[in-house]
């Protein structure tokens, strides 16, 4: 199922639960949303807190209780000092005698300045960027979308494509193109069910001149943030929540080669179960295991670190748990230590 079951009108609403930023750069600053709350309900209620998955997405919230059918602002502001080619913070607003919290959400991607922003991503084509975000999509659902490019060769020819990833279907004209030619590509990803987080598409262009066929030396990439659906009963009053003991942690120095026991304590503060999908890490041998976390418990995962640096030095390493935390689906967690 791709989709949630319906909403209770007499719950709280907004005009629009997601802010696309879209392309903006670390020059511009932070970046501030408007979301507009309407109390659905025929009695006052008031917001309690906003929980984010980001410290780096502040809230500010406003003062005193919401009338029955009155809108208020809720003025979101994203810190925009990292680049990142993908990002998504999700807000949570629980409000008082209210279970279920209503989901907001900023996205977009983060370039650097000094980097130019269209670029070849294909010796036969001329794309506006080379990495296409086909943004987020739930497990086992699809993420389709429509690209179009400029044939840059002055020799006429065909364009066909292969596609070596598992999950993704490409359709695009078969016509003769010619210099200056747009071309339209049409792209289908399924997701796998133990997919989490963002994964990476790649696909090749080929240019066919008569019976020969060149393959291009450049990929164009298309990468989706895939999460975990949530169950009926998740998606209503009950809910897993994450905390962790720490978000840094310094492991000290460590000798080339040396295994370091990593302890993650891990507490479940919702009322249904908190399952950890998978834990990524340079360094972790990936477990393919799943930890279910019961409401109220804690869990201590123990992780043997191995650095990949060579050369002596600070580092540091994220590690990155996919959970069915609908608030906070990827809990970024940071290594540091000298070698």
């Amino acid at each position: 199922m791709c989709c949630a079951a319906g909403n209770n009108t007499a719950l709280p609403s907004a005009e629009n639960t997601i802010c696309d930023l879209g392309h903006i750069s670390v020059k511009d600053g932070p970046q501030t949303c408007l979301f507009r709350i309407t109390n659905n309900g025929p009695d006052e209620i008031e917001i309690t807190e906003a929980v984010t998955s980001c410290g780096c997405t502040q809230v500010q919230l406003p003062e005193g209780p919401i009338g029955p059918g009155d809108t208020v602002s809720i003025e979101v502001t994203y810190d925009n000092k990292e680049v990142t080619e993908f990002f998504d913070k999700r807000i949570a607003l629980r409000f008082k005698g209210i279970d279920t919290p209503l989901l907001l959400s900023v996205k977009g991607s983060t370039a650097n300045p000094g980097r130019r922003r269209f670029r070849y991503a294909s010796h036969f084509l001329r794309f506006e960027e080379e990495e296409i975000k086909a943004g987020d999509v739930i497990q086992g659902c699809a993420a389709s979308g429509e690209l179009k490019a400029v044939y840059r060769r002055f020799r006429p020819a065909r364009i066909a494509f292969d596609c070596q990833d598992e999950g993704i279907g490409i359709k695009a004209d078969t016509t003769l193109l010619r210099y200056g030619d747009t071309l339209t590509i049409r792209y289908s990803i399924v997701t796998g069910n133990d997919c989490f987080g963002t994964k990476e598409y790649r696909i090749l262009p080929q240019r066919i001149l008569g019976k020969r066929i060149r393959h291009d030396r450049k990929a164009i990439r298309i990468s989706v943030v895939s999460h975990a659906e949530m169950s009926p009963e998740e998606d209503g009053a009950r809910r897993p929540e994450l905390k962790t003991g720490w978000k840094h942690l310094s492991l000290g120095t460590l000798r080339r080669g040396h295994v370091k026991a990593v302890e993650v304590p891990l507490t479940n503060n919702g009322d249904a179960d908190l399952v950890v999908y998978r834990i990524d890490c340079n360094g972790i041998t990936p477990d393919t295991g799943k930890t279910v976390i019961r409401p109220g418990e804690t869990e201590t995962l123990t992780l043997n670190f191995m650095p990949q640096n060579r050369r002596k030095g600070r580092y540091a390493e994220i590690m990155t748990l996919y959970t069915n935390d609908k608030v906070r689906p990827e809990y970024a967690l940071y290594l540091m230590y000298d070698i």
